[in-house]
């Protein structure tokens, strides 16, 4: 990415998530015989949450870049339809003081992608590539992490809040949403002095 070491990223696999929701959906069924199957995750990883390349790896490289002209603390950060939220915890991951709040249309990516991508990169970071599974030491520490960060499930009009920066990498996948996206950034985004 620049002249230092490259930062590696681990990212939560599309099978992990499979494999949770496969598991959450047989001890649900194990208890009530009439409860929701989570199918509809299943579609959305299928078809709407497209993965053609990794793009976030560019916002990354890019703020990797940014960041040594400016100073982000004090800012509020958003990153919009944050998915695997990779830009977001490249920031988390070099200035821990930041809090970053985290949108995404669906619950589901928020709580099976987003939140375990965070902690697997900040206070659960493996010390080498060759994982299975991690032990968690202390709750505690995960907690607090959460806590630098917000997390807004639903759609962009929801947003009440001004950002003095808002990320958005591989957000939208159709024309007809340049707009929406638009609007959402003008009305969220602080206009700077």
């Amino acid at each position: 990415m620049n002249d230092k070491e490259p930062i590696v990223f681990y990212k939560r696999c599309l099978s992990d998530v499979k494999f949770q929701i496969a598991q959450n959906d047989e001890l649900e069924n194990e208890v009530n015989q009439n409860s929701y199957s989570s199918a509809k995750i299943l579609e959305l990883t299928v078809d709407n949450d497209v993965v053609h390349g990794v793009y976030e790896g560019d916002l990354v490289e890019y703020l990797s870049i940014k960041l040594k002209e400016i100073n982000l603390s004090g800012n509020k950060i958003l990153e919009l339809g944050c998915g695997s939220a990779l830009p977001g915890i490249y920031l988390l991951s070099t200035q821990p003081s930041l809090c970053v709040d985290f949108q995404d249309y669906n619950e589901d990516v928020l709580k099976l992608v987003t939140i375990p991508n965070i902690l697997i990169n900040t206070v659960l970071r493996p010390q080498s590539d060759e994982i299975s599974e991690l032990d968690i030491e202390e709750e505690t520490n995960c907690l607090n992490q959460l806590k630098n960060s917000r997390f807004f499930k639903g759609d962009w009009n929801e947003l009440n809040e001004k950002y003095d920066i808002i990320l958005s990498s591989e957000t939208i996948y159709n024309l007809s949403s340049i707009p929406k996206l638009y609007n959402v950034i003008k009305h969220a985004l602080k206009y700077p002095n």
